[in-house]
């Protein structure tokens, strides 16, 4: 499998309404894209959810890749707003996460999301978001 056709990232909804992404591969424009697309699916069926996005070693986005996303996020506000409780990012470095934050200070979500250093604080994170709408 040539590195373009690699998936980037796995959504697991088998524990829905705790839909699981996990970053797998290279970041391309096609596996980016892909995961777009099966996330928006996830989201989009019935009922409210809460995402847990596992980017371990990830590296830094390019800006073009941020852009992207931030326009994907406002394209599907309605979306987002209706179906998305909360958003929990998992990284390793801590740099990382200070860079995920800053993006998000300067544009914001249409729901709530935090990046955290391990699974444990963001599921607690999340069973908070999960039961403030239940």
């Amino acid at each position: 499998m040539d590195r373009e056709s690699q998936p980037y990232a796995e959504v697991d909804v088998s524990r829905r309404p705790l839909i699981v992404v996990r970053v797998v591969g290279p970041l391309t424009k096609v596996g980016f894209a892909t995961y777009l697309s099966e996330l928006e699916r996830a989201i989009g069926a019935n009922g409210r959810v809460a995402l847990r996005v596992h980017g371990g070693s990830l590296g830094i986005f390019p800006p073009s890749y941020v852009r992207e996303s931030a326009e994907w996020l406002r394209t599907h506000d309605t979306l987002f707003t209706r179906n998305v409780t909360g958003a929990a990012f998992i990284l390793d470095s801590p740099v990382l996460r200070m860079a995920l934050r800053a993006i998000l200070w300067a544009i914001p979500a249409p729901f709530p999301m935090v990046a955290f250093a391990s699974q444990r604080e963001a599921d607690a994170w999340l069973a908070g978001c999960l039961s403030a709408t239940a």
